[in-house]
């Protein structure tokens, strides 16, 4: 396990890994800063922002209401919260919001929400009631929505009769033996916590700056915790006590009935991909905002993968090579995401005009889409490197030229080159494309451009 945990540390990644069974923790290792510019290095018990791992732990407390006879799965959420004027209330199921078939989307996907500003609970509410829709029919198929997530906790919240912080504290973390897990309370992160990050290329970085509004976790994650903490609780999970074994068998099965549409989502679990043959791996990952978070557990042998990690994007990867450790396997040699060595050849070539397909051959980059075009792009204009941001949406724009957003990232980027007029023709092809292509939301933000 060292041997692969080195290679990471050798690509510049940080963090801090647990990893062993539901008997006993076989290894662990803190590697890299929690504060690079500081050089604070990481520590064993260094606290880390989770974001979406707290999921797991609404939606172990669901299940537990469930199996106490308290709720069902086909409670309706007109029928819990009927004072919430929900799209499609008396349609959107508890099974539905725990594995992301609802049709809701996310309070920031709302057109006024305001990153890092304090939301009372009834503008919230507001924000989440007038947020669109992904599809009308529950159950049709998935869309990540942390507006359901918000709307477990506040049944959690109603059912219990106490805040959604104690009641999960008395039914999760004081059951698993977590200590060290609790809210942010502030809009910075503490002073001892690992400092979130972006790797733009190999060598360098870019720290987050974002402020957390009042920092109160929510049913949608947002908890801060350690690797050890996260460990207590896939161990107290897998030994069940925190579900009887057959609840445990409801939740990992989405009620013994898997959709084909949704192979990877069970009630607020996740299923790991690329692990290793005669395993079952569940768990779930937290990423935003220059956090990686990884708490992973094989339902079948019962070994655990902690990973916290204080860099952007960099989940699965180290997690799914340790489960092949633990199982004796041999794992795929460990390389720099795709996104890294791009940014690398670009500002290690400043004088080229565009990338062959040859480069990406060399490169051995097999996922050269728009996703890594766009990540890519962002993470270089982080840095103001906006030369080779500007070569980036380039090939964007030549491999996908009908697609609004290669225009308007390569206008944003124009702009911030201090060129206006190629400016404004870039936003005016994307303004044709969106009005060709029927997209009102992209036209209203283009007419902000303009």
């Amino acid at each position: 396990m060292d041997t692969l945990v080195s290679k990471y540390a050798a690509l510049n990644w940080s963090g801090v890994v647990f990893a062993g069974n539901h008997k006993e923790i076989q290894y662990k290792r803190a590697f890299g800063y929690a504060d690079r510019e500081q050089q604070r290095p990481v520590q064993l018990n260094t606290p880390f922002k989770t974001e979406s791992v707290g999921k797991m732990f609404t939606a172990v407390r669901i299940m537990q209401l469930i199996s106490e006879g308290k709720l069902n799965l086909n409670k309706t959420v007109a029928e819990l919260l009927p004072d919430w004027s929900i799209p499609n209330a008396d349609k959107i199921q508890i099974k539905h919001m725990l594995n992301h078939t609802s049709g809701l989307s996310s309070p920031w996907e709302h057109p006024e929400f305001e990153f890092g500003k304090v939301y009372s609970k009834a503008a919230l509410k507001k924000i989440i009631e007038t947020a669109h829709i992904a599809f009308d029919t529950p159950g049709k198929r998935r869309y990540y929505s942390n507006s359901a997530y918000i709307l477990l906790e506040e049944i959690i919240v109603k059912l219990d009769q106490q805040s959604f912080e104690s009641s999960i504290r008395e039914h999760i973390f004081n059951a698993a033996g977590m200590t060290q897990t609790r809210f942010l309370n502030d809009s910075i992160l503490p002073a001892n916590g690992a400092l979130p990050y972006y790797q733009i290329s190999t060598n360098k970085f870019v720290k987050d700056d974002t402020r957390y509004g009042d920092g109160k976790a929510s049913g949608a994650g947002g908890w801060m915790s350690t690797a050890e903490d996260l460990y207590l609780f896939a161990k107290a999970y897998l030994n069940e006590i925190l579900l009887p074994a057959d609840w445990m068998k409801v939740q990992i099965t989405n009620d013994h009935t898997l959709a084909d549409s949704i192979p990877d989502a069970r009630f607020g679990l996740h299923v790991l991909r690329a692990t290793p043959k005669n395993s079952f791996v569940i768990g779930h990952n937290g990423g935003g905002k220059g956090f990686s978070v990884d708490v992973y557990f094989d339902f079948y042998t019962k070994n655990i993968v902690v990973y916290c990690s204080n860099l952007y994007g960099v989940g699965y990867a180290l997690t799914t090579k340790a489960f092949h450790v633990l199982n004796n396997q041999k794992y795929p040699e460990p390389t720099p995401p795709s996104r890294v060595k791009l940014a690398d050849w670009l500002l290690a070539n400043p004088g080229t005009d565009s990338i062959s397909n040859t480069v990406f051959q060399q490169l051995d980059i097999n996922d050269a889409n728009d996703y890594l075009f766009f990540n890519v792009f962002d993470n270089l204009t982080l840095a103001n490197e906006h030369r080779a941001a500007e070569k980036v949406m380039k090939i964007c724009r030549e491999k996908y030229p009908v697609h609004v957003y290669s225009w308007v990232k390569s206008g944003e980027n124009a702009l911030a080159l201090n060129n206006t007029e190629a400016a404004k023709n870039y936003f005016s092809k994307a303004y044709a494309l969106a009005e060709e292509q029927k997209d009102e939301e992209a036209k209203k933000m283009l007419k902000g451009k303009f």
